[in-house]
């Protein structure tokens, strides 16, 4: 068996435990949880808490079992669904796009942006404000809602694009001034239309970077998280993860409730709201939301007039009381705080380098049909096996360490991948800097690090190459370009497997049909007149 180190543009998780962190007295840890144990008792499975007072990280806990059936603790880097909660992030996103962008306000119309859009066409007096606001019309799921719509967005886009995302809300009819999810998804893909870059890189830009946010990320259901909560129903069992499409797939929805988060990364959003290191939301200073989905009931408060915030995250879709319960939670450990002042608190401040990616050690056996994906700032491996039939990928930032005791027997498939992970966004299109190693290895009795490296070749036209991943067919789309175009497409054993041909007169745009090749990593090969045009990985899923 071959073991093929190449680079695979996947954002994904890793496992990392830490202690409890707290700068609160005695009586006050004890206060929270009791708070804590009562949403337990009305039937969350598992549960974690973040308390900001004064805009500092003060208390990060977790609760209660991630994974029941094997005993995996709740801590506080345990990846949660966001669900709605996220919605302010974007909210706030499209504030600060606007403060940096003379040519964008929030108080312009959609179809300013999306002239050419049919919802925005029929809805011409809905501004950005108004998605904020949740004020444009458009209902939340149910009527006009079909589950088919979010069905084949997921089946023919795995990684979230906004542009596509729309295609759902286009076939919804407005009916009044409701809270709607598709708010959201609107807001989402104007960002990105505003920006120039996708809503991954505005959210790596704005918050994962500056902030230490480098857990949060959007959630795909063919990835294997390695520190995410199982979600579980209200009676303790195992939830199927569904959501309001009816499928596990989320992607779709991303900006408006389709990332996984750790209560450390939470704390972090609401400390810099509360010291001002990123603005309100243009119309108050105080911020509460909820989030519900499959696995999930999550609240939050936080206020820039008191510094203070509180976030509760649960892997459970609880019952009404037992959402009482976490609401009434948050408020009371809201209240309980504001009464502490800087001296209350004690010892060092918390450090936001704990959220970093870390290391991660590959163990165990993965048998048939399995396909899980490891991703860290450096993976090594113990004793390790990948059966016949198994599909095993794993992502480093800096180096992958293939240890004696490690195993891809015969019959299975094993890649390792350097590529720019660091805050769960992989960039994808033009401008990546993604980083490329291709070597093949036909024997692993030694220790081997894969560290060498070498520059992707950018595209010099503007263009889309999607879905990516694909499950067969990928549309490429290239603007600005004149001349004969020829597309190849290689295995990673350098065999040409495909190859179109056609004219580009301004633009061209081709269908490359894969269905016929095995899952897997191919090039893209592009070239104009002869000379490279661009490269880019395509994953055949």
């Amino acid at each position: 068996m071959k073991a093929m180190i190449t680079t695979v543009a996947l954002l994904l998780a890793f496992h990392m435990v830490f202690s409890q962190f707290s700068r609160l007295p005695s009586a006050s840890e004890t206060f929270i949880d009791n708070e804590m144990d009562d949403i337990l008792d009305l039937g969350a499975t598992g549960t974690a808490v973040a308390v900001v007072v004064n805009g500092r990280v003060v208390y990060l806990k977790g609760y209660g079992f991630a994974d029941s059936a094997n005993g995996l603790e709740v801590n506080e880097q345990t990846l949660f669904r966001t669900a709605s909660i996220c919605k302010p992030l974007t909210e706030i996103l499209a504030v600060m796009v606007d403060n940096d962008n003379t040519n964008f306000s929030v108080n312009d119309l959609v179809l300013d942006w999306y002239p050419y859009w049919s919802w925005a066409q029929n809805n011409p007096t809905i501004t950005v404000q108004d998605l904020m606001d949740h004020s444009s019309g458009l209902p939340n799921y149910g009527g006009a809602w079909d589950a088919s719509m979010a069905a084949n967005y997921a089946d023919n886009f795995p990684i979230y694009d906004a542009q596509a995302a729309l295609d759902i809300v286009d076939q919804v009819i407005p009916v009044d001034s409701t809270y709607s999810t598709f708010n959201y998804m609107i807001l989402g893909a104007v960002l990105e239309k505003v920006s120039g870059v996708t809503y991954q890189e505005l959210i790596k830009t704005y918050y994962t970077d500056p902030l230490n946010m480098h857990k949060l990320q959007p959630e795909y259901e063919w990835v294997t998280y390695t520190n995410k909560a199982k979600g579980y129903e209200a009676d303790g069992d195992e939830s199927d993860m569904e959501d309001n499409s009816g499928g596990t797939n989320i992607t779709y929805k991303v900006p408006a409730g389709g990332f996984l988060a750790t209560a450390a990364d939470w704390a972090l959003f609401i400390k810099a709201y509360t010291d001002n290191s990123i603005p309100d939301d243009n119309s108050d200073t105080f911020l509460i939301h909820r989030g519900i989905q499959a696995g999930a009931y999550n609240r939050f408060r936080m206020s820039k007039d008191t510094d203070d915030g509180v976030v509760i995250f649960t892997n459970t879709e609880l019952g009404n009381t037992s959402r009482d319960a976490v609401d009434t939670a948050v408020i009371d450990i809201y209240n309980h705080i504001g009464g502490l002042a800087n001296g209350d608190l004690t010892g060092p401040a918390f450090d936001e380098t704990q959220t970093t990616f870390s290391s991660i050690q590959m163990q165990g056996t993965i048998p048939n049909g399995e396909d899980p994906v490891y991703v860290a700032t450096n993976i090594s491996t113990g004793s390790f096996t990948a059966e016949p039939g198994s599909d095993v990928r794993c992502l480093a930032d800096e180096e992958i360490r293939l240890q004696p005791g490690f195993t891809a027997e015969t019959g299975s498939y094993f890649v390792a991948s350097i590529e720019n992970v660091a805050g769960g966004f992989a960039n994808q299109g033009a401008g990546s800097r993604a980083r490329e190693a291709q070597e093949n290895v036909a024997a692993l009795e030694q220790p081997t690090e894969v560290t060498q490296t070498s520059p992707i070749q950018q595209l010099t036209a503007t263009g889309e190459i999607y879905p990516n991943p694909t499950k067969g067919r990928v549309s490429v789309n290239l603007k600005d370009l004149d001349g004969d175009v020829t597309l190849e497409v290689y295995d990673l054993l350098g065999n040409l497997i495909y190859t179109d041909y056609d004219r580009a007169n301004g633009h061209l745009k081709k269908v490359l049909d894969l269905s016929a090749y095995r899952r897997g990593v191919y090039i893209l090969r592009i070239e104009k007149d002869g000379e490279l045009l661009m490269t880019r990985k395509i994953l055949k899923k």
